[in-house]
């Protein structure tokens, strides 16, 4: 054992989709023994060192994920006196011959499909729109027979809440309508 070292490891927060790193989470790590946040940063689309960590088991957490990304699992993880990290749910990979454990975030996805009340049938032909909390359209589409439609990135709701309306085109015409009409 090597009392006198200086405990590092990497964090890497990466998108699922294809590993490149991501900026904007909100990490912290705490302290399985006392539940204490010993380190915390916003992920900034780099590895993240930590230095000067205790030998001692930890929870790396996410505690708000970018825009359009899903907060990903807890990982527990213990470094020892010789700098050696073990982890669950996760590989730990090396870099410059320090630990590095990587978190992944997936991006969100909402699946809608248009259907007939009667059978539950996907309706073709159907002119959907999907607007924001300040009626900014976040995507539009005609619905297509036997295929629903997925939207990923979407924010999640958090302290500010997220809120979108789905609206057929003929739906959508006459709130504007009436919106102007009220103006």
């Amino acid at each position: 054992l090597n009392n006198n070292r200086t405990l590092r490891l990497y964090v890497s927060k990466r998108k699922i989709a294809d590993s490149k790193e991501l900026s904007g989470a909100k990490m912290e790590i705490v302290d399985k023994a006392t539940g204490n946040t010993v380190f915390n940063w916003t992920s900034d689309g780099t590895d993240h060192i930590i230095t000067g960590i205790n030998a001692g088991s930890y929870t790396l957490k996410e505690t708000a994920a970018p825009n359009g990304y899903i907060v990903a699992t807890n990982i527990d993880f213990t470094i020892d006196n010789d700098n050696k990290v073990t982890a669950t749910g996760t590989t730990i990979e090396s870099k410059n011959d320090i630990p590095l454990i990587v978190m992944l975030d997936a991006m969100t996805l909402v699946t809608i499909s248009k259907q007939d009340i009667t059978n539950s049938k996907e309706i073709e032909g159907a002119h959907l729109i999907v607007k924001d909390d300040k009626g900014k359209t976040v995507d539009e589409w005609t619905s297509v027979k036997d295929k629903s439609h997925h939207i990923r990135g979407l924010v999640v709701g958090t302290a500010r809440q997220a809120k979108f309306s789905l609206l057929s085109k003929a739906n959508s015409q006459q709130a504007d309508r009436l919106r102007n009409s009220l103006l």
